[in-house]
């Protein structure tokens, strides 16, 4: 499994184009034989236009590839989600927080 790196840098996102992003992926199915992978990066679904273009990107490959990410609850929709599976996603890892006012004040969150 290879691991796709956000370009994250001090307090701006600069996300790689969605072109870049499957060009790649084609490149690892490819030359390495890949057949799935993981992006790493909690902002993924930051932008649902990118993360659009990304799946109908994988769609347009030749092979096709399994893969999972990273998302923020408040990033999701359910037509997101569908174009993702559509596309080959099978798992999205969400963070979670807790409803307990004691644990969200010992973690500072509340």
């Amino acid at each position: 499994m290879h691991l796709l790196r956000p370009q994250v840098f001090g307090n701006k996102f600069r996300a790689r184009s969605p072109d870049n992003v499957v060009d790649e992926i084609e490149e690892l199915i490819e030359k390495h034989n890949v057949k799935e992978i993981k992006f790493f990066d909690d902002t993924f679904t930051l932008s649902e236009k990118r993360v659009f273009d990304i799946c109908q990107g994988i769609g347009r490959l030749k092979r096709k590839i399994s893969w999972s990410c990273l998302a923020r609850v408040d990033n999701l929709s359910k037509i997101l989600l569908k174009e993702m599976k559509l596309a080959g996603c099978w798992q999205v890892g969400l963070g979670l927080e807790s409803g307990d006012e004691t644990v969200l004040k010992n973690s500072k969150k509340a």
